[in-house]
């Protein structure tokens, strides 16, 4: 691991004490914590009978085993090389600065990740832009969080996301069955602290590894939260039964008997604590007994932790609380997670419902502090959101395949312990297929799987009286929507976009510009197309993340990849080179248009048979250059104003590999 080894003996000793001390008052999960109308468990057997006897009581009706398998119409699982990053939305506009990602800036550096090391870059100016540093892990980097001098690096250890030995299938089934779609099972969570004061000699000060898989983190003032589920590995357990009261019974005593030697370290997460020159120095269980929360009613034994670090603060110490559900969902606020169970409700025709549990990280800490619950299930991970001290939520009530499916916005507020419903939309678009919906800011934004290209705004700014509001037409499937101001709004639709004097939609991607100072009747301003007309449909436009936008320069950075759908290749064998992968820069003009000021390629001149376009690419604007970053090599320019516009100058590129 680059950089410099803290050999004093002081530091190691030191850490031993922490260590310790972490065991001893329970360090590792031992806060109080506040839990509304939950009960948390004042010993290791009273813990585990629980989580044995949510295992055991999770066989269901074999009559629900197809709803699992409902899906909308047309979904398809992501190709290779999608990006998979539950808590980065590329349909997000402008992720706060404590959301992790692959590419942070600061202190004049940037800092990337490739595929098991974090490559620091001095990018103060962009003809200067040198490779300086390196931090390596065993595993695969998959975020970052910058707060001030502190780099941390979220990772997978080495065969982090393959499942474990032993009867993983069991035990996925187990948490998925009433849900569609696959969650990795995960064998780990790396969390390592850099200080990177000196970034071209970066010192590890933390360095953590924990059972589970991570669904999310966020940095809250200068603590560290980390959502991680963990779901051990079970026996060969009977998950469906007949649905009679006798077949429930023989399943349950089937599962418990399976169960009966598995220990409470089995059954519950632990965590390694490493120094600088990869040696343990602690080890126990990632949650603390009297830390567990069993919500009021009971979900299933899978545990979601979240874990608290400090990362300005070296040794091993953190705090954590675990609460005992099946989670399928995270969703991260400034300020609190969002967890989401999908369960069966077999009383209604809704087949679904879905939990809600908040858990706050305003402090240094985490808190359990409210629940509720809303009808239906998630369509998609997306259709959630929290504006000021409002949560929202877009659910699906019935089945796709009996077109019973419909589509609802709920909005929640909490009252003491609870989330409390104050508003809803229910039945929205009767008959037709519920789409993709997005919640943003006081606005939502919801389509239907007939016609994708026409787009209802929701008015949720009275959020005890939400209601539809006018229709904006996208010219394609959106693939995010980011309000430039309170007034301007901007759709992109991406892989396919109408053209001037075209009737038809051909590949490429398409920048609408809205004004939607009246949301009831909302205007086209301006549109903007990245296409070629002569393209064919072998070409995929990709918004390979969301865009960045300076509203002081009134400069937008888009990252964009174009290539061949490789997918379906060509029968000759020979896989065609990539197209372009890069930054298309524009500046918003007086008049809400957008003039293209340059493109930045991050493989500039001739492309060989052996350069491959990146799996993503991120943008960042400063004060006087715009860079596009992928995980092996960054791009960037300068950019100067002309006259009443701008230009990018001093091109250059830096290649990250050895």
């Amino acid at each position: 691991m680059m950089g410099r080894k803290r050999h004093a003996g002081g530091i190691i000793v030191r850490m031993l004490i922490l260590a310790v001390w972490a065991a001893v008052i329970g360090c590792a999960g031992g806060t109080d914590v506040g839990n509304p109308e939950t009960n948390t468990f004042s010993s290791d057997m009273a813990l585990k009978e629980y989580l044995v006897s949510q295992y055991a009581r999770s066989a269901g009706p074999i009559a629900r085993q197809s709803f699992a398998d409902d899906a909308p119409p047309g979904m398809t699982e992501p190709g290779a090389g999608w990006e998979m990053s539950g808590d980065m939305d590329s349909s997000a506009w402008g992720m706060d600065a404590d959301a992790p990602d692959r590419v942070v800036s600061g202190n004049g550096c940037l800092y990337v990740a490739g595929e098991t090391d974090v490559r620091i870059i001095s990018a103060a100016r962009p003809e200067a832009m040198r490779f300086i540093g390196r931090i390596t892990v065993e595993g695969h980097v998959d975020a970052l969080h910058l707060n001030g001098q502190r780099l941390v690096v979220l990772y997978s250890p080495e065969g982090g996301k393959e499942a474990p030995q032993g009867n993983s299938e069991s035990s996925l089934e187990m948490i998925n069955k009433s849900l569609p779609g696959v969650l990795f099972p995960g064998t780990g969570v790396g969390i390592l602290v850099a200080d990177v004061s000196t970034p071209d000699d970066p010192a590890i000060i933390k360095h953590i590894r924990t059972d589970g898989y991570r669904l999310a983190s966020r940095m809250s003032g200068v603590c560290l939260h980390v959502a991680v589920r963990f779901m051990p590995v079970l026996p060969p357990l009977q998950l469906w039964h007949d649905g009679t009261e006798s077949g429930a019974a023989e399943a349950e005593d089937y599962n418990t008997h399976a169960l009966a030697d598995l220990t409470i370290d089995d059954l519950t997460p632990s965590y390694t604590a490493f120094d600088d020159f990869e040696n343990p120095v602690a080890q126990g269980r990632l949650v603390a007994t009297n830390a567990y929360i069993r919500p009021i009613e009971p979900g299933g034994g899978a545990i979601l932790a979240i874990i608290t670090i400090n990362p300005h603060v070296p040794g091993s110490d953190f705090s954590s609380i675990g609460l005992i559900a099946d989670i399928h969902h995270v969703h991260v606020s400034s300020d609190a997670f969002y967890l989401l169970a999908m369960v069966f409700n077999d009383d209604t025709a809704d087949i679904y419902e879905t939990r809600i549990h908040r858990i706050d990280i305003a402090n240094d800490s985490a808190q359990y502090t409210a629940h509720g619950r809303v009808r239906g299930r998630l369509l998609d991970p997306s259709a959630v959101g929290q504006y000021q001290d409002i949560f929202r939520i877009s659910t699906i009530t019935g089945l796709f395949r009996d077109d019973t499916a419909a589509g609802h916005v709920f909005c929640l507020k909490r009252e003491n312990d609870a989330l409390a419903i104050i508003g809803r939309l229910e039945n929205l678009f009767p008959g037709r297929t519920p789409g993709t919906v997005r919640l943003i800011g006081p606005m939502g934004f919801i389509m239907n799987a007939e016609d994708v290209n026409l787009i209802t705004m929701l008015d949720l700014a009275d959020p005890a009286s939400p209601k539809t509001s006018g229709m904006l037409e996208s010219q394609g499937a959106p693939v995010g929507f980011f309000p430039v101001f309170d007034d301007l709004l901007m759709v992109i639709t991406g892989n396919a976009c109408k053209v001037e004097g075209s009737s038809n939609p051909t590949p490429g991607i398409c920048l609408r510009l809205f004004d939607i100072s009246d949301t009831s009747a909302p205007r086209l301003r301006h549109s903007e197309t990245i296409n070629g007309s002569d393209t064919d449909d072998s070409i995929v436009f990709r918004l390979s993340a969301p865009p960045v936008f300076r509203p002081d320069d009134r400069l937008l950075a888009v990252p964009v990849a174009i290539g061949y759908n490789r997918q379906f290749p060509d029968p000759s064998g020979e896989i065609d080179p990539y197209v372009f992968s890069g930054i298309y820069i524009y500046e918003l003009t007086d008049e809400n248009a957008l003039a293209r000021r340059g493109i930045l390629e991050m493989w500039p001149g001739t492309v060989g048979e052996e350069d491959n376009p990146p799996i993503w690419i991120r943008g960042l604007l400063t004060d006087d250059a715009v860079y596009a970053a992928g995980p092996d090599r960054v791009s960037a320019g300068g950019i100067g104003r002309v006259g009443d516009g701008f230009e990018i100058h001093s091109r250059l590129t830096l290649p990250l590999t050895e």
